[in-house]
């Protein structure tokens, strides 16, 4: 899937096929952002649950 956007890559170089391209790279770019931000909650909780223990035992 990856080889198929990077394709659509180059040939969104023409300046008609510029919107058609752009349209086709944003879902995926979405895709990515929900992974990441995904990711990021994820290590947010880990970390916070780590304090949180680290706090417990401690105490």
């Amino acid at each position: 899937m990856t080889l198929s956007t990077f394709t659509a890559i180059p040939s969104s170089t023409p300046k008609d096929q510029m919107p058609r391209p752009d349209q086709l790279n944003t879902p995926p770019q979405s895709f990515f952002q929900s992974i990441l931000n995904a990711s990021v909650q994820v290590l947010m909780i880990i970390l916070i649950h780590t304090r949180l223990r680290s706090k417990d035992y401690t105490l």
